[in-house]
């Protein structure tokens, strides 16, 4: 068996190729791999069998028989990009651009600070914005599926009954069937253009006979092939913590999932991944399967949230805890308030600094114990008195302090009556049994999306490892929807990233418009980190964004539902892979009722119950789709009074910390949309997020 590492020509695939592949003769599928082996060898020349295509600056063929294989040849790369019948239309499926070269993509920029880099982004192409209604006419299919194309293309059975029926485009996009295999069906029906599958993702081959493997159906898929920049990162081995930065689809996630592979090789025996959420927790458990070529448990890697480890923790040492909810919270924290002792030089003093805590209102006090005291782990009146309160807009003087000190001690007691615990307060106990622990669970501990943890669960998982050279984190504080106004040498002594932050610049997930159009929600605003908004340039096209203004939610049902359909249709992806996204949960709930009526399979999902695989619309709130992506979303709640949504018993100074971090929230919502993305709201009353959104960013429809 050749190992391609050991040539100077690296090999990697389209899906298309991939795709196509499967429909091949088996005279002529057998010598695929063979004929892949002379351009591995030599792409430019293939034993004098290579021609370059004209009009093209980097695309090859090699002949198959009565096929053509194409590629595109970069530096020491070769990227297999399709494998079609010779005829006369073979390279001639993209007209429109006959007469430009395909333009060559760059590797990803990253920073390692203090440098700066320039990430203005590039001049985009604005396509023509297209729109269909529910009842646009449908493509009919080229030839009828049938059995023998389905078992030849490995589709498995199960999703047969329903494929033979299928008789239009639109009838292939509304299957209950994985988008791989809709995307393998459209593949050798519909022949895409050579200048969009150049486009798509690279996947590495690390061996000549997984090609084989993959015609046979005994392999399923490839790993994202990584690019030199990102290989050097994967391989950066200052000593101390890295933590890596980087705005929305700049691959964090997926430099992270490579990282435990580079620490299994230098001789880690237990590994910790852990994120946010469980969704992401299963996502990264199927990706680390796929690159580790075995359960990841097998060779000593946890990947879990930080909140089940935290959990299971506490109930190693204590009974199964009372949660106590808000309302529960805060009806104690009122009996507290009204119970304390408050310090004071008389009556009239203690009655004046009692109504002063009265107008912050319980609300704020039980945010400000939280977020504040608990979250960080205060354990005195005088750290307390000390701390900086980062993120808080109210400046407390010390005797206001030290009056909400002795409420949060009755609140305390009133709770522990009760058996009731915060998850906030079961952080603290699960982080006070790890410092006292002496043994050292892992030998290092990656940490995805950090932005988004309290310090005592930063101050938990970095406790799990005695080897802090061995911590690595992701983090865009530009994400940050859940905490805010800390910094990283507060939370460990240890961890002093000065000098070991590096920051990725270039976008792969959005499309240059979608990427272009966010940065407006957050530049300049001074809710983000402003190296992470501007970004370099993504390689996709599409069309703008569009706002969508309307009063009547039926109404906005309607044209979600056409948006959503019109994508898939110009995507030709599956319309199940679409999302809703919304402020609340009430409102996930009207919008996938009315788009359950107009005929599309939609479902309101919680943040715990995500099915990524699920064949139906994911309608789910904002908070939930951190860290998600799909191909195409809409964002809901556009109006003045639901997003941003502004308790009126906020303190005044609070007020614009709130709206930083839901304009955050917004951002992340849309920063989700891979290939398309809607945002809709009232006509009457929109949103104030919608001001700074440039007009011919943005496409605007009022009903």
């Amino acid at each position: 068996m050749v190992s391609f590492m050991e040539n100077n020509w690296t090999v990697t695939l389209a899906n298309t190729f991939l795709n196509e592949a499967l429909s091949l003769p088996k005279t002529v599928s057998k010598n695929l791999t063979k004929t892949v082996k002379k351009l591995e060898i030599d792409p430019i020349f293939a034993q004098g069998d290579a021609k370059k295509l004209k009009n093209y600056k980097n695309l090859y063929r090699v002949r198959l028989g009565d096929y053509r294989l194409i590629y595109a040849v970069g530096k020491n790369s070769v990227k297999l990009l399709s494998v079609r019948k010779r005829n006369e239309r073979t390279y001639e499926l993209d007209l429109s651009h006959q007469n430009t070269e395909t333009p060559d993509i760059p590797l990803t920029e990253i920073e390692i600070i203090p440098e700066k880099v320039n990430a203005e982004i590039q001049t985009r192409v604005e396509p023509e914005v297209q729109t269909v209604s529910l009842e646009s006419s449908a493509i009919k299919l080229p030839k009828k599926i049938t059995k023998t194309l389905l078992k030849q293309w490995k589709i498995p059975q199960d999703y047969w009954s329903s494929l033979l029926q299928v008789e239009s485009e639109d009838d292939l996009l509304n299957q209950s069937v994985p988008h791989l295999y809709i995307e393998r069906i459209l593949d050798n029906l519909f022949p895409r253009s050579l200048e969009e599958i150049s486009s798509q993702p690279e996947y590495k081959l690390f061996d000549i006979k997984d090609i084989e493997r993959f015609l046979e159906g005994d392999i399923t898929g490839f790993l994202l092939q990584l690019d030199p920049e990102q290989e050097r990162l994967i391989n950066f081995n200052r000593t101390g913590p890295i933590l890596v930065k980087g705005g929305p689809g700049t691959g964090k996630s997926t430099l992270a999932l490579y990282r435990v592979q580079k620490l299994l090789e230098t001789g880690c025996k237990s590994i910790l991944f852990t994120t946010y959420t469980n969704a992401l927790v299963n996502y990264s458990e199927q990706l680390l399967e796929q690159l580790l070529k075995q359960s990841p448990a097998q060779v000593g890697v946890k990947v879990a949230t930080v909140d089940a480890l935290i959990y299971k923790t506490y109930m190693s040492r204590f009974s199964k805890p009372h949660l106590a909810n808000k309302k529960q919270c805060l009806d104690l924290l009122e009996d507290a308030v009204k119970c304390s002792e408050i310090p004071g030089k008389n009556e009239f003093d203690k009655q004046v600094k009692r109504d002063s805590l009265k107008r912050l209102g319980v609300s704020y006090l039980l945010e400000e114990i939280l977020n504040v005291i608990q979250a960080w782990g205060i354990k005195s009146l005088d750290n307390y008195l000390q701390h900086k309160r980062q993120g808080r807009g109210v400046a407390l003087q010390s005797n206001t302090r030290t009056a909400i000190w002795m409420i949060y001690q009755t609140w305390q007691k009133l709770m522990k009556e009760k058996g009731w615990i915060t998850w906030e307060e079961l952080r603290c106990k699960a982080l006070e049994i790890e410092l006292k622990s002496s043994r050292k669970k892992f030998d290092a501990v990656i940490i995805d999306e950090a932005q988004d943890l309290s310090p005592v669960s930063l101050r938990f998982l970095l406790a799990l490892t005695a080897k802090i050279e061995n911590v690595y984190l992701t983090a865009d504080a530009s994400q940050s929807v859940y905490q805010r106004g800390f910094n990283w040498t507060q939370i460990h002594g240890d961890l002093k990233v000065a000098g070991r932050t590096i920051t990725l610049k270039r976008n792969y997930r959005n499309t240059q418009q979608i990427a272009t159009a966010c940065e407006e929600i957050l530049a300049g605003t001074g809710a983000g980190d402003e190296d992470c908004i501007r970004q370099k340039s993504s390689p996709y096209l599409g069309n703008w964004p569009t706002i969508q203004l309307a009063d009547h939610l039926d109404k906005q049902a309607e044209e979600i539902a056409k948006f959503l359909m019109a994508s898939a249709k110009q995507f030709r992806l599956p319309l199940h892979g679409s999302a809703v996204l919304c402020p609340n949960t009430q409102l996930c709930e009207s919008i996938a009722q009315r788009l359950q009526k107009i005929g599309l399979n939609a479902k309101f999902v919680s943040g715990k119950k995500i099915d990524l695989k699920a064949h139906y619309i994911k309608v789910l709130t904002l908070h939930s789709a951190k860290g998600l992506e799909f191909p195409f979303i809409a964002v809901m709640g556009l109006q003045s009074g639901q997003l941003p949504y502004i308790e009126k018993t906020l303190p005044f100074d609070e007020i614009q910390g709130e709206l930083d971090q839901q304009r955050r929230l917004f951002y992340v919502g849309c920063t989700r949309a891979m290939r398309a993305l809607a945002v809709c709201g009232s006509k009457t009353s929109p949103s104030q997020f919608l001001d700074s959104l440039l007009s011919n960013h943005w496409t605007k429809q009022i009903f």
